[in-house]
């Protein structure tokens, strides 16, 4: 039940396709019945032709032949109109998951490896897609195969069938009795297999720290352990498997053996004309192929099955990123007497009792020890976290009601650790950017954010400039070059607030303060710019700032001038010494 209702959300990507899939089953029957007569046709032959000399060779060739091509040319169209309908379900698949994966809530990924999500979103789609791109098909002809085969041996001697059938209930039992282990052996399989691909890419991500520390092998020795742990699984759920096929292929034997007993005396005692018993001993022949294959197939399913619960339990069961029913609409030209206002914000304990006001036109200036919880604040701002109780407002807005793609399109945040694609410069300075938006700029704004943020004369330095590729994860650059290049990229998207939180821990004090003052100029000169905000440990710049926030231990405890704070705050004298 657990898996017929993971299925659900897979139902919609098929219906768009359902009369084209609707004559593929029509085709594939046409097809089965045409291929599969040739055994009949050889009764005939023997029969007819041969003993009786009731119809003419050459026609009876000639029938059988034309109905053998046009078969086989009907499965090969069938085959590829199937391969062109199943790759574009399964890509609309891929992106979906992509799409609801990418819009969950921050948390999600904070609580799950990254290895383990892209196994779910590469491996387990893969299994997916295997299945549905071959099994699939292979499942509709086989049991068209079956019928089609069961009712010709039903016409050719009924009795002699059901000794065929004496071993069914153990090739059906076996299938029962391992499917559930089958099932358990498959996710366990899958869960090792996202621990190593985590170890990895947390490994090759971290390689300078591991290259410094010296512990290549430590680390090479944990992946050894989690590869045998692996391999264990896959030994053991190879066994199973092999037992699951071997006991039902072992059962077919022997009810083989049995056919060609009791048929054998049926045409010595001439109560069965031997062009029946060669139609009949053929058919069984690929009576039990397409038993053998279900089967083989229902086994490969489990695996399927396996995966469609991992995905289903991994995408859908986690929360997706909301707006509330009653967003507000953006406010037209409206005065606003405060940009920012926290009002008794918490945050477990991380934030206590948060409450500031941050006024227009201004550059501010929020600073704290490491670890004080100043970075929390700001995802709580964007709602990439969400607080336990009090209100935010954005422009007197509460941010709960202000719909996501807006709040996060008027606040534009620049973090410390600065995150690059692969890419040019350009390619990372457009990203977040829609085609339209990107036609919009002209190289003069481009340079001239550029040249704000200070990266203007290394990127015209470059062979190539802004077409230079930065490596991955931008290694091309150096972290203040990152780092510029992300407040380049952030001016460019013109936003209301600006917040730089340690994004500026890479640029020595004189050229952070130089960029202040560059960048106080530009919110001047802004058409859209309401404010900066500076989140930083660092207080060279501080007294360029129109208002200071002290955070310490979760919670706001002076405010002020750089002069005000310097003559009465013991606590901000010491944040700058030290």
């Amino acid at each position: 039940m657990k898996t017929l209702h993971s299925l659900k959300w897979i139902v919609p990507f098929f219906k768009p396709y359902r009369f084209i899939i609707v004559f593929i089953i029509i085709v594939s029957i046409i097809s089965t019945a045409l291929t599969l007569s040739y055994p009949f046709l050889s009764k005939v032959l023997i029969d007819d032709v041969f003993l009786n000399k009731k119809y003419e060779l050459k026609a009876v060739l000639l029938i059988g032949v034309g109905m053998m091509v046009i078969g086989v040319i009907l499965q090969a169209v069938n085959s590829y109109i199937y391969l062109k309908v199943t790759l574009s379900i399964l890509k609309s698949l891929r992106v979906h998951f992509f799409q609801r994966i990418q819009r969950n809530v921050y948390d999600f990924f904070v609580r799950n490896k990254v290895g383990d999500i892209t196994t779910r979103l590469n491996g387990d789609l893969n299994e997916i897609q295997s299945f549905v791109t071959d099994g699939a098909l292979q499942f509709i002809v086989n049991l068209l195969t079956l019928f089609f085969i069961t009712g010709m041996l039903i016409y050719l001697d009924w009795k002699l069938l059901l000794y065929a059938l004496v071993f069914i209930p153990i090739l059906l039992g076996s299938l029962i009795y391992f499917r559930p282990k089958i099932i358990r052996r498959t996710k366990k399989i899958r869960e090792h297999h996202s621990h190593i691909q985590a170890h990895m890419i947390e490994t090759f991500t971290n390689i300078r720290l591991i290259k410094l520390s010296q512990a290549e092998h430590e680390q090479e020795m944990k992946l050894d352990q989690k590869i045998a742990g692996l391999n264990r699984e896959t030994v053991t759920l190879s066994i199973i498997h092999s037992l699951a096929e071997g006991i039902p292929r072992m059962a077919i034997g022997i009810s083989t053996g049995l056919v060609f007993l009791v048929g054998g005396t049926k045409v010595i005692q001439d109560t069965m004309s031997l062009g029946s018993l060669l139609a009949f001993t053929t058919y069984l022949g690929r009576f039990y192929s397409p038993i053998q294959s279900l089967a083989s197939l229902y086994l490969r399913l489990q695996r399927v099955r396996a995966s469609i619960d991992r995905i289903y339990e991994f995408v859908f069961n986690s929360e997706k990123e909301t707006d509330m029913p009653n967003v507000m609409p953006a406010k037209q030209n409206e005065p606003v007497h405060f940009l920012l206002e926290f009002d008794q914000v918490f945050k477990g304990r991380i934030l206590d009792d948060v409450t500031f006001t941050m006024q227009p036109d201004t550059m501010t200036a929020l600073i704290g020890a490491s670890g004080s919880g100043k970075t929390t604040l700001v995802d709580a701002l964007v709602r990439l976290t969400p607080i336990t109780s009090g209100v935010i407002r954005f422009c007197g807005e509460d941010i709960n009601r202000i719909p996501i793609h807006r709040l996060r399109k008027e606040i534009v945040i620049v973090s410390q650790e600065q995150e690059m694609l692969s890419g040019t410069i350009m390619d990372n300075l457009f990203i977040g950017f829609s085609e339209d938006e990107r036609k919009k700029l002209t190289h003069a704004e481009i340079e001239a954010c550029c040249k704000c943020a200070g990266i203007l004369e290394v990127i015209q330095s470059l062979p190539d400039q802004f077409d230079a590729y930065v490596g991955q994860k931008g290694m091309m650059l150096s972290g203040g070059e990152k780092q510029r290049l992300a407040i380049a990229r952030a001016l460019l998207k013109n936003p209301v607030l600006l917040i730089l939180d340690e994004a500026t821990s890479g640029i020595d004090q004189l050229a952070e303060r130089q960029l202040f003052q560059r960048l106080k100029e530009w919110m001047r000169e802004s058409s859209n710019c309401k404010g900066i905000l500076i989140i930083s440990h660092r207080l060279a710049a501080m007294k360029m700032m129109d208002q200071i926030f002290l955070f310490n231990n979760g919670k706001i405890v002076e405010q002020g001038t750089h002069h005000i704070l310097e003559n009465r705050s013991m606590f901000y004298r010491e944040l700058i010494k030290s």
